[in-house]
């Protein structure tokens, strides 16, 4: 989003808060005591996102909707509820995502440059060894944000449904957190081979946020179970996993936007996978009981470009 004469703060609004006292980190200025009505600390505690009046000394106040940072207790970002188009959610996303991603270059290039300096071997070799790992780990959870800041633009192809889900699952597989257990999953279908018209990397994108939700229902992950099946023009993928299920009163919640969190996740794997079904021409579904949840995204056999 371009910076506008009116919008005081920048196009990122980050704010530091602790009970009720908060303080603007960004925009054209320097860090700045500010009031926000309501309290960040009330505002966050609904649904996101939460719209809030920022009022700084020496600077005319401005609406903004906000959520909180994952993993990064009392920060918050936002952005002028009025320029916030579209999906708002979608937009903070797609606009935190991108911030980060120009930091996470530049720390990313020094710490490469520092490691080539730093004796092999010694201490600070391994410790810029650890920074980088972590810049990784950074750049995947940004691009996992793009999926759902985006609308993608879909490029169908032909495929073999059985074929390409098989190789999405040992992509999963091979990609999953390597200081765990990696997830079994096994593949169910009355049919060796199926033809659609998909455009891959979107369907295994959100295929991929299907498994990776039902591997991280439980700990160690759960058995996985991924299906197919056809029925005339549509084509269902199921993943059942035999975690404990989720509570009712966060089923009607579970593909909002970052309204149904795990520890040290943003919230957003279901809603990714939902949007991108529906970019596809298809939709999400979601069952759950005692012995497990499915997920499951239905799409017709043949997307549509575009």
């Amino acid at each position: 989003m371009a910076r506008r004469a009116s919008d005081p703060f920048g196009s990122l609004s980050w704010i530091r808060y602790e009970g009720h006292d908060t303080t603007i980190l960004g925009g054209d200025g320097p860090p700045a005591p500010c009031s926000v009505d309501p309290p960040l600390v009330e505002a966050l505690a609904g649904p996101p996102p939460a719209e809030v009046t920022l009022t700084a000394a020496g600077r005319p106040p401005v609406r903004l909707s906000v959520v909180a940072v994952p993993s990064c207790p009392g920060l918050a970002v936002g952005v002028d509820a009025g320029a916030a188009h579209g999906g708002t959610v979608e937009h903070l996303v797609n606009q935190i995502a991108h911030d980060l991603r120009n930091h996470a270059f530049g720390i990313g290039l020094r710490a490469e440059l520092g490691q080539r300096r730093a004796e092999p071997g010694g201490d600070l070799h391994a410790q810029f060894a650890t920074v980088l790992r972590q810049v990784d780990a950074l750049k995947a959870y940004l691009d996992r944000l793009l999926l759902f800041g985006r609308t993608p633009a879909l490029r169908p192809t032909e495929l073999d449904a059985v074929a390409f889900l098989s190789d999405t699952v040992e992509r999963f597989r091979g990609g999953f957190d390597p200081a765990g257990a990696t997830p079994a999953v096994s593949i169910v279908t009355a049919t060796p081979s199926v033809r659609v018209r998909w455009d891959a990397g979107v369907v295994s994108a959100a295929v991929t946020e299907l498994l990776d939700n039902a591997a991280r229902s439980a700990q160690p992950p759960p058995p996985i179970e991924l299906s197919l099946t056809e029925s005339g023009g549509t084509v269902r993928i199921g993943v059942v996993d035999r975690g404990p299920g989720v509570p009712s009163a966060a089923l009607a919640n579970l593909d909002r936007p970052m309204a149904v969190r795990r520890a040290g996740r943003a919230g957003l794997g279901l809603a990714i996978a939902r949007k991108l079904a529906e970019a596809h021409g298809g939709r999400l579904c979601i069952e759950t009981g005692p012995e497990g949840t499915t997920a499951a995204v239905v799409l017709p056999r043949e997307a549509e470009a575009g």
